[in-house]
Order: C-alpha cells, then sequence, then structure tokens
C-alpha cells in the first residue's frame, strides 16, 4: 500500500509537470538566529556618505520706478558632503526571551569633508594618523564630526534586538534613530522568493524653529533571491513623508512639508540572518516656510550606506 501511494505521489507530479504547474515555492521563515550567531564575531567595512545642500530663499520687497512693490527672492545656497568609513566588529550573544545581544566596537574610522566655503575643497581625517598636518581654522570647522566619532572608538555599546530586528535597548551610548537602521526589519510570517512586507518607522523632526512633527519612513521589502547556499537577497524601497500632526509651529505661522523622497538598495544575509552585504540609499528634500519674515529653506539630503562583512570568526 505504502509503494502504491508513493508511486501516486509521483506519478501526479508528473502530472502536474505535463500540464506546466509550478512546484509550489519555498517558504521561510527570516529571522536572527541568535542562537546559532552566538559566540561569534562579524568585521564588517561599513561607509556612510551623505550629501546635504540647504537653499534659503528670502523674499523682499523691492519698488520699481513706477512705485509698485514686487518680491524679489534672494537665494542664497550650501553644499556639503561627508563621507565617513569605519571599521567595525559585532560580537554574537543570546540574551533572554530569543533576544540577541549585539556588542559592537569602532576600531578605525576615516572621516572626509567637501564644503566650499572652507579654505580646502577637501579634507580627510584618519583616526589612525590623528596628528597629520591640518590647517588649523579647516580642523575647528569639523571637530565637531571628528569628537562624535572619536568618543566611540575603541569603546563598545550593546544592542538588544528581537528575533525579527527590532532594537529594544542600547547600552553604552544615547539611542539614536540611526541605530534603529542597524538590522533589517524581518516580517512575521514566512515568505518565497518574491513576496514583499513593509515596516513604517516615526522619528521627531526637529528644528531651529521647534518640533515640525514626525518623520514617517516607510521601507518596502522583497524576497528577491535565495541561492544554492540558502543566502537571501532582499530588495528595499524607501518612502518618507512629514506628518506634522504634532507639529509645535504651525500656530507661529512655520509649513513644513517633504518631496521628492526617494530611496533603493538591497541587503544579502545568510540563513542565521547575518548580513553579509548591503549597497542602498535614500533621500528627500524638507521644505521650511515661514510666512512672516518670507524665508523657505529647502533642506536637500541624500546618504548612501554600504556593509561589507570582511571575517567571521569565534569570539575569544
Amino acid at each position: 500500500m505504502r509503494r502504491f501511494v508513493s508511486g501516486a505521489s509521483a506519478l501526479l507530479a508528473l502530472v502536474g509537470l505535463a500540464l506546466g504547474q509550478d512546484e509550489p515555492k519555498k517558504k521561510l521563515d527570516l529571522v536572527y538566529k541568535w542562537d546559532q550567531l552566538d559566540g561569534k564575531t562579524a568585521v564588517y567595512d561599513y561607509e556612510e556618505k551623505t550629501e546635504q545642500q540647504v537653499e534659503i530663499k528670502t523674499t523682499t520687497k523691492v519698488e520699481k520706478t513706477q512705485g509698485d512693490e514686487v518680491a524679489d527672492p534672494d537665494v542664497t545656497k550650501t553644499e556639503v558632503t561627508s563621507t565617513n568609513k569605519s571599521r567595525l566588529t559585532m560580537s554574537f550573544k543570546k540574551g533572554e526571551h530569543d533576544c540577541g545581544l549585539v556588542t559592537v566596537t569602532t576600531s578605525r574610522f576615516q572621516f572626509s569633508l567637501a564644503q566650499p566655503t572652507l579654505s580646502t575643497q577637501t579634507i580627510n581625517y584618519d583616526s589612525d594618523k590623528p596628528d597629520a598636518p591640518m590647517d588649523a581654522k579647516v580642523k575647528a570647522a569639523i571637530q565637531p564630526q571628528i569628537d562624535a566619532l572619536t568618543a566611540l572608538l575603541g569603546k563598545s555599546y550593546t544592542l538588544t534586538v528581537t528575533r525579527r530586528g527590532v532594537l529594544e535597548k542600547v547600552d553604552g551610548r544615547k539611542e539614536t534613530p540611526e541605530l534603529k537602521d542597524t538590522f533589517l526589519f524581518f516580517p512575521l510570517v514566512l515568505k518565497s522568493e518574491g513576496d514583499t512586507w513593509s515596516h513604517p518607522r516615526r522619528d521627531k523632526a526637529e528644528s531651529r524653529d521647534g518640533c515640525l512633527g514626525e518623520i514617517v519612513t516607510l521601507r518596502t521589502y522583497k524576497l528577491a533571491k535565495v541561492n544554492e547556499k540558502d543566502e537571501r537577497k532582499i530588495e528595499k524601497n524607501t518612502k518618507t513623508e512629514l506628518d506634522t500632526r504634532l507639529s509645535t509651529v504651525e500656530a507661529r505661522g512655520v509649513s513644513a512639508k517633504i518631496v521628492d523622497s526617494k530611496g533603493s538598495g538591497y541587503v544579502v544575509v545568510d540563513a542565521r540572518g547575518l548580513k553579509l552585504e548591503e549597497d542602498s540609499d535614500s533621500g528627500y528634500d524638507l521644505v521650511v516656510s515661514t510666512v512672516s519674515d518670507g524665508v523657505e529653506r529647502h533642506i536637500r539630503v541624500h546618504s548612501t550606506f554600504r556593509w561589507k562583512l570582511v571575517e567571521l570568526k569565534d569570539a575569544k
């Protein structure tokens, strides 16, 4: 009887192929398997490049010969491009409630800044060569960035992360919105090649005028491909909007909006959820207008992020 059932199953499979029916796609549970990563240390090369352009339009009234007043906009622009290259180590440990404890250490960083208003077009700083000659005025201009990066150099902080990639706790440094993007957000249900899922994130939009509301970042993911090594390529698209319902500035005649939002890229992980590489970008234009003084500020931000696994070893 058992042989007959097996033979019938095989015959049905052949009939299905003959009729052009596709075999069902394999369903995968995409999670961080902290129990399998426990005791491992990953070494990464990380690069973040940010291009920011600030355009300020001030509308003033200019009297013409006929006595009529017309709006004459005065426009000023500044552009800054900064690049941070870091060597990071991540040590993994299985924590409570199926969470992972990820201890992150920065062993080196290289920082560059290009800004036309400074005396040199491009400034370079290497934490391995902190005493390299640099113009005093230039160094003073980038000192805040250097101090922020140096504060992390050689010091460790620990992230508590769920199996789905949600950051629950940060020990050893201040929590920032960027830390929430360290790990890919995985779906709650099994996925096959071609399936998608989404994850929103909300962060307060603070400015010199006050709170503009909340920046809402919606990322849509797609399980694009699973190769013979069971490595998973996940494509992602990013859309950014501004929710002004919590704004504290609208009553003072200040309005804000986000336009020209875009973002795309991919992440490759193994069957344990370990990130092997990432290449992604995102950008938008934040427009802030003040009615009382006729000022409109356009803040255009575009960032690229690259991760590359250099080495995976057992923690000592």
